[in-house]
């Protein structure tokens, strides 16, 4: 008998049925009448899809954040270890000019100044639109009148007294990744700014290349499921046979600290549905199989005769029930032990 397994039950019947009394036979066996017939009420419970599942994830860290090459002296760090680098952040002053972050493919590495062009352009015209309140620069790529109107905006914004319109890249550094989140500040206050390329800071490790997977229910209703392992909760969500994990906190919190080695970590759990479906179920024993193995059936007793009913059990109760999505009629009495009273049954 399987109780792992996640199906939808089927329910029909299979044109088998064996009188109470009597001597009546079928193709599968004969009832004994002085056998006494045990049946229970199909029960209400809860179905949670419920499956062993596995959450396995690398730690890695991403590359440091390198300076732009600013020169002077660092007169301010106003970035911290925890803290998520977003674009348009002050990560540090230099001789009282902050260097702000920014999350891009692409690099800003030259001055621009009025009728320049190239995908850098854009990026420069993004972040003067982050940084600068109220200002709306058309992002086409060229450096026109609007955005050098722009720059001498920002200029005045950082204390350049004689705004020249020239957009200069060491204003600002590149967030080599998304989520970053600081580990380490290489910055000291009263020293030299790095140079050109130096780390500024580096990356708190962290959970990349999240995987999870059902173990033993390759089926199941869409929607919000929740992981447990050791206690511990993670929320997932399922859509067919597609797993998304949100919260990278709740990864860390399940795998705990990183391998020596580096190698991927790997926590074994039970995943279930968050709101629980409305299901039914019945004892096991009441549950018979096909000589393969590979089908179910529950005998329903009506009236005077008994009706093999063919079945798939989606996963088993806590409390030892076999558990079935809601399709038996309330009220479905089944034969707790089908194998005394018809030892030749068979689900067909």
């Amino acid at each position: 008998m399987y109780l792992g397994g996640i199906g939808v039950l089927c329910v029909a019947a299979v044109g088998v049925s064996w009188l109470v009394a009597g001597n009546s036979q079928s193709s599968l066996g004969v009832l004994d009448p002085a056998t006494e017939l045990v049946t229970s009420e199909v029960f209400d419970v809860d179905l949670k899809y419920r499956s062993r599942a596995a959450l396995e994830g690398s730690y890695t860290a991403p590359p440091d954040v390198v300076s732009s090459g600013r020169a002077g002296v660092v007169t301010a760090v106003s970035i911290a270890v925890g803290d998520i680098m977003e674009t348009g952040m002050v990560v540090y002053s230099v001789d009282g000019v902050p260097v702000r972050a920014y999350r891009s493919g692409v690099v800003l590495y030259r001055t621009l100044t009025e009728k320049d062009h190239g995908r850098d352009v854009k990026v420069a015209q993004r972040l003067l639109n982050r940084v600068l309140e109220g200002t709306d620069v058309q992002v086409d790529g060229t450096v026109g009148w609007d955005t050098v109107q722009a720059i001498r905006k920002y200029e005045l914004s950082i204390g350049v007294s004689r705004p020249t319109g020239v957009f200069d890249p060491s204003w600002f550094v590149r967030i080599p990744a998304k989520n970053y989140k600081v580990g380490h500040v290489a910055l000291v206050l009263g020293t030299e700014a790095p140079g050109l390329g130096q780390s500024v800071l580096s990356a708190a490790v962290a959970v990349r290349d999240v995987h999870f997977e059902a173990l033993e229910s390759k089926e199941g209703p869409d929607g919000a499921y929740v992981f447990v392992s050791e206690g511990k909760e993670l929320g997932v969500s399922r859509s067919g046979n597609e797993w998304t994990v949100e919260d990278v906190e709740g990864v860390e919190a399940i795998l705990g600290i990183p391998n020596p080695d580096g190698s991927a970590k790997v926590s074994e759990g039970v995943v279930s549905l968050r709101e629980p479906h409305q299901g039914q179920g019945v004892p096991p024993s009441s549950i018979v199989t096909s000589s393969d193995g590979s089908r179910s059936c529950v005998v329903v007793a009506q009236e005077a005769q008994f009706v093999a009913t063919q079945i798939d059990v989606v996963e088993s109760s806590i409390d030892g029930l076999a558990v079935l999505e809601p399709l038996l009629p309330p009220g479905t009495l089944v034969a707790v032990n089908p194998g005394d009273v018809a030892p030749d049954l068979k689900c067909p």
